[in-house]
């Protein structure tokens, strides 16, 4: 075989018979010269740079291109963590749909999937979030781990009552809530609770809203979640003002209120400023009624939000 690829020129000096397989030689030798180096870089962006977010796609990038998928799969984790962070939400499905090629372990990966679709929905490409939670709760079937389905299922509810879906919503979120409680993980607990009960609102079953509900502020205590508590207490107010009880509806408004300002989350916390608004309006307290509308277009307009600020003025 030597022979048929090494043709002898002296006694020291050998060259190719054919100039393909030369090549060929060369592109190996390089390739693996290549990615030594992009390892020497990997690593060297991992020891000087880990605590920069700047530099994590390059992290993937080079571990990649190195061949070392552990690595890839670390530096990922990051860099998604990082993109999703900061609302840069394409470059976050980017570095999932890469996580998604390369990652082994299926539990991994179906976590990216429920990950996938909530970016989805949060930009607005809701059949894109669907898709994406139903093809892990697939994934998670063949794979049998039924123990990750519960968030998926809380999700999927809450877009299905978004939609006006209701009867779709209520069983998928009843579904989550079996698992979740089976699993005694209170956060899924809490997050589906609060779409049951913003579903059963919105057909008029008042009481079993309010179970619901009540069931989502002891699960989300439990939890340490304070966002999902606080939502909790704000559809609590809207079910009470819906039964023209007014002054327990700005109760909880309030209770809400202080929530959201305890964890500084600024655009959420304009849902109970607005509703306090239009509850004392009904009530005939306009000067306070005035003061939360204006409170609300403040952080409107902070946040960009104009459709809101013009509701808010024009009241």
């Amino acid at each position: 075989i030597e022979m048929k690829i090494w043709q002898k020129l002296s006694s020291d000096e050998y060259a190719f018979r054919q100039p393909f397989l030369q090549e060929a030689a060369y592109e190996m030798q390089f390739e693996a010269d290549l990615k030594k180096q992009h390892q020497i870089i990997a690593e060297f962006i991992t020891k000087n740079y880990s605590d920069n977010p700047r530099y994590y796609a390059n992290q993937v990038y080079h571990y990649e291109k190195a061949g070392m998928i552990e690595e890839t799969i670390s530096a990922l984790n990051l860099a998604i963590e990082y993109t999703r962070s900061t609302f840069k939400n394409q470059k976050a499905l980017e570095f999932i749909n890469k996580y998604l090629e390369i990652a082994d372990d299926e539990k991994d990966k179906i976590k990216m999937y429920l990950i996938k679709g909530e970016i989805y929905n949060l930009i607005g490409e809701v059949q894109s979030a669907i898709n994406s939670l139903t093809f892990g709760l697939g994934a998670s079937t063949i794979a049998e781990l039924y123990n990750a389905q519960a968030p998926m299922l809380a999700k999927l509810g809450d877009i299905f009552q978004k939609q006006g879906k209701i009867e779709k919503a209520l069983s998928v979120l009843n579904q989550s809530i079996a698992i979740a409680i089976h699993q005694k993980n209170d956060d899924v607990q809490a997050e589906a609770n609060v779409s049951k009960g913003r579903a059963l609102w919105s057909i008029g079953k008042y009481d079993d809203a309010l179970d619901a509900l009540k069931h989502a502020i002891t699960s989300s205590k439990q939890a340490g979640n304070k966002e999902t508590e606080a939502l909790a207490y704000y559809y609590n107010g809207i079910v009470y003002r819906d039964t023209n009880k007014y002054d327990e509806a700005v109760k909880l408004y309030q209770t809400s209120l202080d929530i959201f300002r305890e964890i500084k989350n600024d655009r959420l916390a304009t849902y109970p400023l607005y509703d306090l608004a239009v509850v004392y309006q009904y009530q005939g307290r306009l000067d306070e009624s005035w003061e939360y509308f204006s409170k609300a277009a403040d952080v409107y307009e902070q946040i960009g939000y104009q459709s809101g600020l013009s509701a808010a003025l024009l009241n």
